[in-house]
Parts: C-alpha cells; structure tokens; sequence
C-alpha cells in the first residue's frame, strides 16, 4: 500500500476509534469533564444597553451605587440583590435595621436594592423620596422602565448584569425578595462552602428546586399564563424567587442567554428555569433549608429563646410581616452557641403551632379580604 494511502487509511481508523468512544461515553451516561475557563471572558458579550427584549429604548439607571464593591475593606464574598417594589420602603427599612451594611461587610457581603420607576397611579410615593433614600443609604439600584409585576423578568436581568459588570470581583451572587427572611450567618457559611467547592468557571444555581409546576390557565389568577405565552404543559425545574445562589460564571452565561430568548414575564420561571435549561445548567437543591411558612421562622426565636435549639432554616417569606426580618436576624445572631436538634428531640413542625398567614398582595398581585358595611 503506498505511503499516502497508508496514511490515509491510518487517519481513518483514528477517527472512528475517537466517534465510537464518544458514542460509548454518552450511551453509558458518562460526560465530557467541561474544561475548566475564566468567565470574565463574557462580559465582552454582554449588551450593555439592552435588557432582554427591550430594544426600543436603551437601558439607563435612574438611581446606581458607588463604587462599594471596589471597597477593599471587606472580603468579597458575594453580593445580595433584593428585588423591591418601588413603595415598599417598610420592606426594605427592616432589611437594613436587621443588618446595616456595615454588618453585611463584617461577614463579606454587600447588599443592593433593585428598583424600576413609579407607575403613575402609585401616589404614595415620589422619585424624590426614592433618590433621598438612596442618597442616605447608597444601596438602589433604579433602572428606567415601570415597576410592575410583569416586569420582574427585567428587574432581576438587570440586577444580573449590573453585578456582573460593576462587581465582578464578588464571589457569588444571593437574588431574594424583599420579603424573604434569611440567616445571613448560614448564608455566609454556605457562600464559603461553595468557594472551597466549586471553581470560578463552574456553573451554579442553588436554591429551593420547584419541580412539576403546572402554567395556571384560569384567567381571574393572577399567575394567569396563555398558551402563547408559554405552551408547554409543565414548567422545567426552578428555583424558588425566596433567595436563591449563582455565581459570576453562571449570571453572565444568563445574562447572555436572556438577550437571545423569547421573554417570559414569571422571573424566577425565566431565569433559573427556561434559561438554565436552554444552558444546561444543574439545579442544587438545598429545599431543607428553607421554610414555606412564616410562623415556623416565628417558632425559630421563640425555641430560640427557651430551648437553645438553633433553627433548622435559613430562609422563608414573611408571611406578610415586613417586622419579621429584623426579629429573625436578632434571634438567630443570639442563638450562635444554640444547640442542634437530637435524633430524640421533637421537629419544629411538631412543636411549631400556628395560623399560616398568606403574604399580602404587592408588586400588582390583588388583596382579597372582607370588607365591614
């Protein structure tokens, strides 16, 4: 055989020795170990004026912090984004009194507020009284399209990438609403876990995982979605908007991927949903860490306080108390010698009694109550 038929047919071989293996690979389930890159390759990606689908008008903030995340007084472990409607100002007042920005920094964390402009019809509030909140605080960050509830989606994107871009030597990221109530001090410990876990170019989403959620069809809900909004019969895997953990890599590879995807009003469905699995992105399920009552978060301080238990939760909603924050975080930051619950000991949600107490409406979601002639 000549040389150049040789060595042709050598080639050959070579190929379909390295398809078969691939082929042999994927059928036993085995993967490809994903070759370790730096992320900050993407922000060169990023459209730094566009927010999703908006493209008519370019994306502009209202109100955007100083340079705090270049502050080298504290260890950059993750930045907190809490989604908050424009009036609430109850919500995110008991966000700083339970713990100031200072405290925040102590455990290696900083905290923004995401914003939007005011509808019209809200009077109880004026963009004055916003820019002399965040005059004061330094914390807002206030993007330039209406507040509203079908604009979330927007909102938190733009969180994303403002972290992305304006804080990109964080650690991770930690997106919540301005109604969850968390332990800061797990939440520190569990960023910690994560940066001895997982490499910078490792994609992250961690939270509380919603499986099988069905698009709600009935037109007087509120989470009412037509079928052109969404046609398929099940929502994919997602994370809970409570509070969930991301990192640089990963809010990046979402943010790039939301300028390139047919928008859906529903954000945490969106993002860590839809997005993360146009990305393949793994969803890290961490559901006993959370609390989907409020009065259990209540029970915490008071087993707290007589029994020494430690809380078994790191964070929940409200239940429709903006106060509760501030109680939770006092309580937990007296409880750091607490003990663990034993195998013998009673759980919570045996000991824990209560009257669950439905968050009320807010962000364009209806209240419903009786009303006395």
């Amino acid at each position: 055989m000549p040389p150049r038929v040789n060595f042709i047919f050598i080639s050959c071989i070579l190929v379909f020795l390295v398809l078969l293996y691939f082929l042999v690979s994927n059928l036993n389930g085995n993967t490809i170990p994903r070759p370790k890159i730096s992320y900050r390759h993407l922000v060169h990606s990023i459209e730094t004026d566009r927010l999703v689908d908006l493209v008519s008008s370019t994306l502009s903030y209202r109100l955007s912090p100083g340079n705090i995340c270049h502050d080298e007084s504290f260890d950059h472990l993750g930045i907190i984004l809490i989604s908050s409607y424009v009036t609430h100002d109850d919500l995110r007042s008991a966000h700083r009194r339970a713990l100031p920005q200072e405290d925040l920094k102590s455990l290696g964390l900083v905290r923004f507020f995401l914003l939007a402009e005011i509808p019209v019809q809200e009077t109880t509030i004026t963009q004055l009284a916003i820019e002399g909140e965040n005059k004061r605080f330094g914390d807002i960050i206030q993007g330039n399209f209406i507040d509203a509830y079908r604009n979330l989606t927007y909102k938190h994107i733009m969180g994303l990438k403002w972290a992305t871009l304006n804080c990109s030597r964080t650690n991770f990221i930690v997106k919540m609403d301005d109604d969850t109530v968390y332990d800061a001090y797990r939440l520190r410990n569990l960023l910690q876990e994560f940066r001895l876990t997982h490499d910078d170019g490792e994609l992250l989403l961690s939270g509380y995982v919603q499986n099988n959620q069905k698009p709600i069809r009935m037109k007087p809900s509120k989470w009412f979605v037509s079928h052109r909004e969404f046609r398929d019969a099940i929502y994919p895997p997602y994370l809970s908007g409570w509070l969930y953990v991301t990192n640089q890599r990963t809010a990046q590879d979402l943010v790039i991927a939301s300028q390139e995807t047919p928008f859906f009003w529903i954000d945490d469905i969106f993002v860590t949903g839809i997005l993360a699995k146009k990305l393949s992105i793994p969803l890290d399920r961490r559901n006993a860490l959370y609390s989907a009552n409020g009065d259990f978060l209540e029970c915490c301080i008071r087993e707290a306080a007589k029994h020494n238990f430690k809380c078994p939760y790191m964070a929940g909603p409200n239940g429709g108390d903006s106060e509760l924050i501030l109680r939770f975080t006092t309580g937990v930051a007296k409880c750091r010698k607490c003990k663990e619950r034993k195998r013998s000991d009673p759980k919570l949600n045996e000991t824990c009694v209560g009257v669950y107490k439905p968050p009320s409406g807010h962000r364009g979601a209806p209240v419903v109550k009786e009303l006395h002639l």
